[in-house]
């Protein structure tokens, strides 16, 4: 280590004059003062000039906090706090004073022992920066204890693993990739989150279709006498998902994707009486809402890599056309020709997208034997809906009761399909 005097010094005082003043009075006692600045220009200066340590003059009037504290969050130095007149005798100026960074001062207009000072702050310097040191290093590792823990809770949720399975596998992949155990479970729950804002947006996609659904339900004869609670159920799980995505950390154009949809939800909820008159109303509402939640689905996909959230997202999109065709079977049913009509060709388009889909699912990378359990009920329930569906939509209208137990329970088996989706996604990224 340098000699005191050798060391250089940073004079620092209300103006830049008094600091020149401040200057000459530390090379008169051997130090090796640098070019004396103002306060304000503290920080700027302590990076131009490099000083080993600061001074500051502070006379009673004079409060350098906010200056040393940006010097503090900038560029950590040991600083040396100088009362010329005497301190002050209000406590609140220490702790000011220590909050600010500043290691040790002395008061007094004669200071005898100046080299003294200096090398008090520069030790109590150096010991608070390494206690500081080890406070970053213990918070580090409980919140890396935190990430493991919470990593590990989402590789057991699919019930596949217990506790030390899921640890050594995330011990395995922080082997693999030369990376700390933190950082991997970091990663893995990071990718969960993204995974879930993938499937809450989608689900928004699904939400739309079901809310008409569960209007058309209520107005078509012999009207099904649950349409109003899943009507109800519908938007709160629509409010749900709006709060929770609102809440996360969205990237690219996500969060301008989002208003949109809030705005989308909105109008269709000016259509919330059932009314038979008002359903092209309502479905055109709807329409909107599917759109907006399309496009937040892709933006959020794209965030996060594609590749990692596809498939999740091509699950939770067959849910949405589940309620859909369920939907334009009913709309045929209910409304004029000329809208039955066009009800009727959606209803069929979106089975011709629901089957490619399934294809697509059949051939996943992420397939288990839950999985494929799953693909297995999801077909079965679907060509059941389609029974019930394409040849009422494109002839003399849909049995309410049938369409709406069957898409409810097709509906069911696609949400838990989904889940299994996600949950081999993060045991594929551990």
């Amino acid at each position: 280590m340098k000699k005191i005097e050798s060391l250089a010094l940073l004079p620092v005082h209300r103006s830049a004059d008094q600091a020149d003043v401040l200057a000459g009075t530390l090379r008169a006692a051997g130090l090796a003062p640098l070019q004396g600045v103002a306060c304000h220009a503290l920080v700027h200066e302590a990076v131009r000039q490099a000083p080993q340590a600061v001074v500051v003059a502070a006379p009673t009037d004079f409060a350098p906090w906010p200056d040393l504290q940006c010097l503090l969050d900038g560029q950590p130095l040991p600083v040396l706090l100088w009362w010329p007149e005497g301190a002050p005798t209000d406590p609140a100026w220490m702790d000011a004073a220590l909050a600010a960074g500043v290691s040790a001062w002395r008061v007094g207009a004669d200071l005898p022992d100046w080299p003294g000072a200096v090398a008090e702050a520069l030790a109590r310097h150096a010991q608070v920066r390494a206690l500081r040191q080890q406070l970053d290093k213990a918070q580090a590792q409980m919140d890396e204890r935190k990430w493991v823990d919470r990593a590990k809770g989402l590789l057991m949720r699919g019930g596949t693993l217990n506790e030390d399975e899921a640890f050594r596998m995330l011990r395995s992949a922080s082997m693999q990739a030369n990376l700390r155990l933190g950082e991997v479970s970091r990663s893995v729950i990071e990718t969960a989150l993204l995974a879930e804002g993938v499937n809450r947006a989608g689900q928004l996609r699904m939400l739309s279709q079901r809310y008409v659904k569960a209007l058309a339900l209520q107005v078509a004869p012999g009207a099904w006498q649950d349409g109003a609670a899943v009507q109800a159920a519908t938007a709160a799980r629509i409010e749900a998902n709006l709060a929770f995505l609102g809440a996360q950390p969205l990237q690219t154009d996500a969060p301008g994707q989002l208003q949109a949809v809030r705005d989308a939800w909105q109008a269709l909820q000016r259509h919330r009486q059932p009314d038979i008159d008002h359903l092209p109303q309502a479905d055109a509402a709807a329409l909107a809402l599917l759109q907006g939640a399309e496009a937040l689905t892709a933006a959020l996909e794209a965030a996060g890599g594609r590749q990692r959230v596809q498939v999740v997202n091509l699950c939770g999109r067959q849910r949405m056309l589940s309620q859909r065709l369920a939907k334009e079977a009913l709309l045929a049913a209910l409304l004029p020709p000329a809208w039955a009509q066009a009800s009727a060709e959606h209803a069929k388009a979106c089975a011709q997208e629901f089957e490619l889909a399934h294809a697509q699912l059949v051939q996943a990378p992420l397939s288990t034997p839950a999985i494929r359990e799953g693909l297995a009920q999801v077909r079965g329930l679907w060509l059941r809906l389609t029974r019930a569906a394409l040849p009422a939509a494109a002839e003399t209208g849909a049995s309410p009761q049938a369409l709406a137990r069957t898409s409810e329970d097709l509906l069911d088996a696609l949400e838990r399909l989904t889940e299994r989706f996600e949950s081999s996604l993060q045991l594929l990224l551990a």
